[in-house]
């Protein structure tokens, strides 16, 4: 027998790769860091958010959607940009949570930051996008003029510079941008800015004299102002003050976002069931926004509480005493979170039953482990349907001069589009929480469902429109896959937003060919007419035959998926129309022109005269939502708000030149509109 060992074994295979992981794990204050100092508060003080996975995440943080940019003008110091990819930040589930660490506020904005956007994503069914750059900017950036042939211009929308188009892929990030007790989202930078300041000394017992207080370590201003952002992307023209509720919806729709994301911090839900024993009404940190700004800003207590404002005061009941944009958007605010409290107590009853044998009132002590956490999963669930019902109500919403009543009508909606039973009630639950509160949309008779959902148009007055929706459907899928073939590492953002200029641009011609085919008003009165039912503009031709100009405003994808399966896909289309109107002497508003010369030099008489006229004009839009059936091309829901509307002309005029004259300057003047800058602080 041979003593030679056989020969070992050739391995053949190569060791496996590493799988992606599907999240990144990052730690961020759960709770404001004035708070977690406190030794009840300390169990909760942090949390760790799953963000998606980034293959190429950047130093900032910078990434697909976002770029923290960390320059402190006051102290004229750059911090050094954080790296989330570096093995040891990665082992440790990111940099601890630390009020001293400039990286770890970098850190921490991006975090919540991101988680804000992806709630945003699940709940709408598809990528979010900035709004574009301005027009004003946009001209001066573009190095090539863009086609006057919409076939020619179609083609330049996929080709062009991402740039050329005022494509925005990043938000930009600016954690210690001002020395000041405010933060805010700059339209016109695409920028959040967030402050920090010494606290004053009116609350000593909560904070510490001159200590410093930093908006970047809020979850609450966070969140707050991310949402902001994010409902610009989807309605750029809700940061126009039309009437009393336009402004007030963005800041109460961004405390809604920012109130129900308390709700996925499971440690924080369990504390305050324990500590309330599971009655919400109460006052708890679960209804209280940024309490460590609002206490340090001197407002001895949080910047905003829904819980303690739930009933009594008169500011919640009477809607029109209260104009101021904070209080006026609370009334919002409080009316969603009333909902959810009603939902929550309803999808809680069994188990209060049984944990009471029956009676219905718990016994005195403590609340059992287990029950305090099916009692925070049930909130955690309901908050979560709540919320997103609230961020679907956007597709259904008016492309401009939103008011509460319109957004109630949004919101039921959407939410019978996608779930057509109610069993739990959170319909009802809705309407009667605005009912108290005194928000009614104009126009209806009853506060039933039927009466607050969108009506469908005639089908009469869709016809005319089918072969062009229909079309755009076939060529936004088109346009998709071209861009898909020719550009394989275009990111998916980029595709959408070039996919959405081409829809916008060859619907414009469509439409534009047919009111041209009308020749004259006329010659086709139910021609105009069903434009008019169905996309609240007016397209007559004047005597020389042209059309009146209109914007296609946006195009967006639809895809959601209903709780029983059920699957929604629709293109979402706003169609826009202005007009200048000036006040003349006697109080009447005429149409007008735009003045097209040379704009005239600072600090001279003609550019105080332009001033002044300026002054006495106004922009009035009017236009339309179309939700449009991708199978069929039929137009399921058309949300009008008609340019030929004298009584909403009126009721605009009103607001701008009365209790808030001046405001219109805001169209025009302005270099740098920053319309949430004044509004955002606290001094």
């Amino acid at each position: 027998m041979s003593d030679s060992k056989p020969a070992p074994m050739k391995s053949r295979s190569r060791p496996l790769a590493p799988p992606i992981p599907p999240y990144r794990k990052l730690r961020v204050y759960s709770v404001d860091p004035g708070l977690a100092t406190s030794l009840k508060s300390r169990e909760i003080r942090e949390t760790t958010l799953k963000i998606e996975w980034e293959e190429n995440l950047g130093l900032g943080p910078t990434g697909e959607y976002l770029e923290v940019i960390d320059v402190d003008p006051a102290s004229g110091l750059f911090y050094p940009p954080v790296n989330l990819n570096d093995a040891y930040i990665l082992a440790m589930d990111g940099l601890s949570v630390s009020e001293g660490n400039p990286q770890f506020h970098q850190q921490m904005v991006y975090a919540v930051s991101m988680n804000t956007i992806e709630i945003f994503e699940r709940a709408l069914g598809r990528a979010s996008l900035w709004s574009p750059i301005d027009f004003r900017t946009l001209k001066k950036l573009r190095t090539s003029e863009e086609p006057k042939n919409w076939k020619d211009r179609a083609h330049w929308y996929l080709e062009a510079p991402a740039q050329e188009l005022g494509y925005v892929q990043r938000l930009r990030i600016h954690p210690h941008a001002l020395r000041q007790p405010n933060a805010f989202y700059s339209p016109e930078k695409k920028a959040l800015l967030f402050g920090y300041f010494q606290a004053t000394d009116k609350d000593p017992e909560n904070i510490m004299p001159d200590s410093m207080t930093f908006g970047c370590l809020s979850f609450d201003v966070i969140a707050h102002e991310t949402t902001h952002a994010l409902l610009d992307g989807l309605h750029s023209r809700y940061t126009e003050p039309t009437n009393e509720d336009s402004l007030a919806f963005h800041e109460a729709f961004a405390d809604i976002v920012a109130l129900f994301q308390h709700f996925s911090l499971q440690d924080v839900v369990r504390s305050q069931i324990a500590k309330t024993r599971g009655d919400l009404k109460t006052n708890n940190l679960l209804g209280q926004l940024a309490v460590q700004f609002g206490q340090a800003s001197g407002h001895y207590g949080a910047l905003r509480n829904y819980i303690t404002t739930q009933e009594g005061e008169e500011k919640w009941v009477l809607l029109q005493k209260t104009t101021e944009v904070h209080d006026r958007g609370a009334i919002l605010v409080a009316a969603v979170f009333d909902a959810f409290l009603n939902i929550y107590a309803h999808r809680t009853a069994d188990l209060v039953r049984i944990a009471s044998e029956g009676s219905g009132i718990l016994r005195p002590g403590e609340l059992h482990p287990d029950l305090v956490n099916r009692l925070a999963d049930e909130a955690s669930k309901a908050a979560g349907h709540v919320l997103n019902i609230c961020i679907r109500a956007l597709d259904y919403c008016p492309p401009i001069d939103i008011t509460f009543g319109e957004y109630l009508q949004a919101i039921i909606t959407a939410d019978c589009d996608l779930v057509p039973d109610d069993p739990m009630g959170y319909r009802a639950a809705f309407i009667e929480a605005f009912r108290r509160r005194g928000i009614y949309p104009r126009g209806i008779r009853t506060l039933s469902e039927e009466s607050l959902r969108w009506s469908q148009p005639l089908p009469r007055h869709v016809e005319l429109l089918q072969p062009a929706l229909l079309k755009c459907i076939e060529v936004f899928g088109e346009s998709m896959t071209n861009l898909a073939r020719g550009n394989a590492e275009m990111p998916i953002r980029e595709k959408l937003f070039r996919s959405s200029k081409v829809v916008q641009c060859m619907l414009h011609k469509i439409i534009e060919d047919l009111a041209k085919s009308f020749d004259k008003p006329d010659a086709n009165p139910d021609g105009f007419l069903c434009l008019k039912q169905v996309l609240g503009i007016d397209l007559a031709p004047d005597a020389s035959g042209k059309v009146p100009k209109f914007e296609v405003h946006s195009a967006r994808a639809l895809h959601r998926v209903g709780p029983d399966g059920q699957v929604k896909r629709d293109i979402v289309l706003e169609i826009t129309q202005q007009t200048l109107y000036e006040r003349l002497s006697d109080g009447q508003f005429v149409p007008t022109e735009y003045d097209d010369g040379p704009e005239p030099a600072p600090n001279t008489p003609a550019y105080y005269s332009k001033l002044l006229k300026m002054s006495r004009r106004m922009i009035f839009r009017g236009g339309a939502t179309l939700l449009v059936d991708m199978e069929t091309g039929k137009v399921r829901y058309s949300v009008i708000k008609s340019i030929p509307s004298g009584l909403r002309l009126k009721r605009q005029a009103e607001f701008i030149f009365g209790d808030h004259k001046g405001r219109s300057n805001n169209y025009f003047w302005s270099e740098e509109d920053e319309p949430f800058a004044l509004i955002h602080s606290v001094e």
